[in-house]
This record gives C-alpha cells, sequence and structure tokens, in this order.
C-alpha cells in the first residue's frame, strides 16, 4: 500500500517541481 502512494507521489513532485526531483526521491525514500 506504502509503496503505491509513493510512487505517484514522485512522480507527481517531478513533474510539479523539477528541481526538487532529487530532495523528494530522499524524502520519499526516508519516509519508507
Amino acid at each position: 500500500t506504502n509503496i503505491g502512494n509513493i510512487a505517484p507521489l514522485d512522480d507527481a513532485v517531478a513533474a510539479l517541481n523539477p528541481t526538487e526531483r532529487r530532495p523528494g526521491k530522499t524524502i520519499i525514500r526516508v519516509r519508507a
């Protein structure tokens, strides 16, 4: 269930803020 939410979150963050793609992934990884 978490993985399903993490995938769209990463995609949305990357689409909304390509510059924050790296920090977004880091936050998601730590959160996971």
